[in-house]
C-alpha cells in the first residue's frame, strides 16, 4: 500500500542538502568577510599614498627640453625648480626620511628614507609612516648607512606598484629612449643641500642579478664604476666622463621579462663633456 511517510532515504537526503546549503551560505559569508577586509586595507594603504600625494607640492614647471648643460650648470641648476618640502613634518613622521626625490613629468615625487644595516629591507614592506604596507617606500639602500645621503654613489629601490603610479612604476617607461629622452631630470634634495642630476643611462636586467657598487666609493672607482654600467646599458642618453655622484634608481619592471626583471636608472650630476 502506498504511504505518505517519508521513507528514510529522502529524509536523509533532504538533510544533506541542508547542511550543504549551510556550508555554501558560510563559505559566502566567509569570502565576503574577506573581500570587505582586503578592500578595507587596500583603501587604507592607497588612502595613505594618496595622502603623501596631496601633502607633496606638485613644485614649478620645468621645462625638461632645455639643453642638458643649462640644466646641469655649475651652480647645480635653479633653485625655483625644486618642489617645497616641510621637513620638520616629514621628519617628524619618520626620522628616517632623509631626502626627497622628485622626476618632473612623471609620478615620481616622494620622500626618501634610509635603511638600516639591521633591517636592511624594512622599507620593501612599511611605508614612511613606518606601517606595513605592501607598496614600501622608496630607500636608500643600507650600504650607504654610513655617509647617508652624501655618498658618492646614491642607491635607491622603490616598488613598480600599479595603484595610481605611486613610488617607482614611471621608472620601466624609461627603457623607451625616447620616454627617457624626455625625462632626464631628476632632482635630489635634502634639508641641506639640493642636487639636480640628468639621467645618462637606463639598463634592463634580469633580477636575479645584484648591484655591486666598489666597496670604497672613492672618486676613481665610482668613474669606472659608472663606465661599466654605460658600455652595457640598453639605452644610452649621454656619457659623463667626469661627475662628483651617481644616483642609481631601480625597480621591478614587466617589459620583456614579466617574471624576472629590474629596470635600472642612472643620474649623473655634473656638466655634458
Amino acid at each position: 500500500m502506498f504511504s505518505c511517510t517519508s521513507s528514510p532515504l529522502i529524509g536523509q537526503h533532504m538533510e544533506t542538502r541542508k547542511k550543504a546549503s549551510l556550508i555554501t551560505k558560510l563559505c559566502f559569508a566567509a569570502a565576503l568577510s574577506l573581500l570587505v577586509a582586503l578592500l578595507a586595507i587596500g583603501g587604507i594603504i592607497i588612502s595613505k599614498d594618496a595622502q603623501i600625494r596631496a601633502i607633496t607640492p606638485s613644485g614649478r614647471p620645468l621645462d625638461t627640453t632645455a639643453p642638458a648643460e643649462d640644466i646641469l650648470n655649475e651652480e647645480g641648476a635653479n633653485k625655483d625648480i625644486y618642489p617645497d618640502v616641510d621637513w620638520e613634518y616629514w621628519q617628524g613622521i619618520n626620522p628616517d626620511v632623509v631626502a626627497w626625490l622628485t622626476v618632473p613629468g612623471t609620478g615620481i615625487n616622494t620622500p626618501i628614507v634610509q635603511a638600516s644595516s639591521s633591517e636592511p629591507e624594512y622599507y620593501l614592506t612599511h611605508d614612511v609612516y613606518r606601517d606595513w604596507n605592501i607598496n614600501g617606500c622608496p630607500y636608500l639602500d643600507a650600504v650607504t648607512e654610513a655617509d647617508g645621503v652624501k655618498s658618492r654613489e646614491l642607491l635607491i629601490y622603490g616598488h613598480n606598484t600599479g595603484f595610481g603610479g605611486l613610488q617607482f612604476h614611471d621608472l620601466q617607461f624609461f627603457s623607451d629612449y625616447a620616454y627617457a629622452s624626455e625625462h632626464v631630470v631628476i632632482l635630489f634634495q635634502t634639508p641641506t643641500e639640493q642636487t639636480c642630476f640628468m639621467v645618462s643611462a637606463v639598463d634592463v636586467v634580469d633580477a636575479s642579478r645584484t648591484l655591486k657598487p666598489p666597496a670604497s666609493v672613492n672618486a676613481a672607482a665610482l668613474e669606472q664604476y659608472y663606465q661599466e654600467q654605460y658600455m652595457d646599458a640598453d639605452v644610452k642618453l649621454v656619457k659623463v666622463e667626469e661627475f662628483s655622484r651617481l644616483l642609481t634608481m631601480v625597480t621591478c619592471s614587466y617589459n620583456f621579462n614579466p617574471d624576472n626583471e629590474r629596470t635600472i636608472v642612472y643620474g649623473v650630476d655634473n656638466k655634458v663633456s
